[in-house]
């Protein structure tokens, strides 16, 4: 484990307790979950096996597996789609009527909740269109 990977890895127990999700607190949570999921995202592609690398995650992110699995798999999805040209769901922030991840803060810090809104924004957005 990495000193970045050890501070990430800290990170994520610390937020893992909080209970008090002031924005504060939740922007300081998103971008540790973000964090994760750059990390999650690098080694899902180094790693070609899913087997090798739930393994490698667990080795390099020990409080990773205190965690939902569904969030650990929307940290790397919301960093991916933030940060990832092409992305197929890469235009969260005008879908959500953002304009930075600072402003994701406003509706939440939890990345599966992220992704929920995201998705309910989409399906009004297709329902408008039509």
């Amino acid at each position: 484990m990495t000193n970045n990977d050890a501070t990430v890895n800290s990170a994520l127990s610390k937020i893992i307790t909080i209970k008090d999700l002031e924005i504060t607190s939740r922007k300081q949570n998103l971008f540790t979950y973000l964090a994760f999921g750059e990390k999650s995202s690098e080694l899902k592609r180094t790693l070609i096996s899913t087997k090798l690398y739930g393994i490698e995650l667990a080795r390099r992110f020990p409080a990773s597996q205190e965690m939902d699995p569904a969030l650990r798999c929307n940290c790397t999805w919301l960093y991916e789609a933030l940060n990832t040209p092409g992305h197929s769901e890469g235009d969260i922030l005008k879908v959500l009527g953002i304009t930075g991840i600072e402003d994701i803060c406003r509706k939440s810090g939890n990345p599966t909740r992220i992704k929920s809104l995201y998705r309910q924004a989409k399906a009004k957005a297709v329902k408008l269109a039509a």
